[in-house]
């Protein structure tokens, strides 16, 4: 059963949360689930866009940016989200990559952190300004055709991030965890 929103009553709620989500990651997955880091622009958005509300619902996990992104959402949803910053999120991925994980890089190739930990690390370049509907389905594909992975880091900013990895959710064609961690 897919938990859109991790409900949080201390900072442990944080960590507890990536927890339960990086163990769900552990043995690989059958199918696709997906991670939603939001700033306050995301957070905006998702008050006004109720497509993009839709991206949001159907993640397994939402965690904000940071206490403020944190306090927005709760005024917005009424809803108590885990702060994480992607820099942290990305921290503890990689202590549970092992040297045989398949790792995808969507985004800045130039923002790829160093030792990812791993041998196979396949990247995409993300062109921005380019046209984003063919953005998209260029991503969506490269996603597809590298499955099964453990891990997609999307890190190409909001909105792109979660359209990506809602649809690649609808398809149903990809396995992984998805992070959406913005640029």
């Amino acid at each position: 059963m897919k938990r859109p929103i991790m409900r949080q009553n201390s900072d442990k709620g944080t960590d507890d949360c990536l927890q339960r989500l990086l163990i769900a990651a552990g043995g690989g997955r059958r199918r696709l689930g997906y991670v939603v880091v939001a700033n306050v622009d995301a957070l905006l958005r998702y008050y006004r866009d109720s497509e993009f509300r839709r991206c949001f619902q159907s993640a397994e996990v939402v965690l904000t940016a940071d206490r403020f992104s944190g306090w927005l959402m709760r005024c917005l949803s009424g809803v108590r989200v885990p702060a994480c910053s992607p820099e942290s999120l990305l921290l503890r991925v990689r202590t549970l990559m092992r040297s045989t994980d398949r790792i995808l890089w969507i985004g800045d190739t130039s923002s790829l952190p160093e030792g990812m930990g791993t041998s196979d690390i396949r990247c995409l370049q993300w062109e921005a300004g380019a046209d984003a509907l063919a953005n998209l389905a260029t991503c969506v594909s490269f996603v597809e055709r590298q499955t099964p992975f453990r891990f997609c880091v999307l890190a190409m900013g909001s909105p792109q991030c979660e359209l990506i990895a809602h649809t690649l959710s609808r398809r149903g064609r990809a396995a992984g965890l998805v992070l959406c961690v913005g640029s």
